[in-house]
């Protein structure tokens, strides 16, 4: 695990790693060669809790999920590697790009940072939304490698989830999908969809970040 107090400001600090002097290294350089490193997982997140809050407090379910998200992923060091300039570099924590539906129906790319504090990170991520949507501006930044794509899909429950791509050798950037909640029981239930690349990321990995992401979302207080 990861100190979160070490991560937030310091984003674009990394480490480049040493090919002699990682445990990884040869595992990267089997999955690197790939033609399609990135290997997809979706299960289903139970939401109850969170929905519950956010109902209290009035927030954005949207910016809520995104704040436990990303706040899950940079206590997991494995979803902050990524392979730029040659390099492979562990980033000290990654920001979150998401899609956002506009009123013609079009969508653009809003960015995200992460702050220690739910509340803040919501009223930011409103106002960021808010400036989009008056001046939409379809800018993707490929360049910037800790970064988290996300996307959302509020109008199905899927149950699986292929992203469009191009292939490029360096793409190495996780991507997170949020799917349609429903009711299950007594419980709500969301479809979330995480894609990594295998260079960097395994199955135990991901199963940390659901394990994670769940217990956060336990954790939740309804004051």
């Amino acid at each position: 695990m990861v100190s979160l107090g070490l991560i937030f400001g310091n984003m674009n600090r990394y480490r480049v790693e040493n090919p002699a002097h990682w445990d990884r290294h040869s595992t990267f350089e089997f999955f690197k060669t790939f033609d399609v490193p990135f290997f997809n997982v979706t299960a289903n997140v139970d939401v109850t809790a969170l929905k519950a809050y956010c109902k209290r407090h009035n927030y954005s379910f949207l910016l809520a999920s995104l704040y436990l998200s990303q706040k899950t992923l940079n206590q997991i060091p494995a979803f902050n590697y990524r392979f730029a300039n040659n390099e492979v570099r562990l980033y000290q924590g990654s920001r979150a790009g998401c899609t956002i539906l506009l009123p013609n129906e079009s969508f653009a790319f809003c960015y995200f940072s992460p702050l220690p504090v739910m509340n803040d990170f919501i009223e930011e991520g409103e106002k960021a939304i808010e400036n989009l949507k008056k001046d939409p501006n379809f800018a993707p930044r490929d360049g910037e490698a800790n970064m988290v794509y996300y996307s959302v899909l509020p109008w199905v429950s899927f149950t699986s989830f292929q992203h469009a791509r191009r292939h490029e050798k360096e793409d190495s950037v996780p991507r997170i999908v949020f799917g349609k909640y429903f009711k299950q029981g007594e419980s709500i239930q969301m479809p979330l969809s995480i894609e990594a690349h295998h260079s960097f990321v395994d199955g135990i990995h991901v199963g940390k970040y659901f394990e994670i992401l769940q217990k956060e979302i336990n954790q939740l207080k309804i004051e």
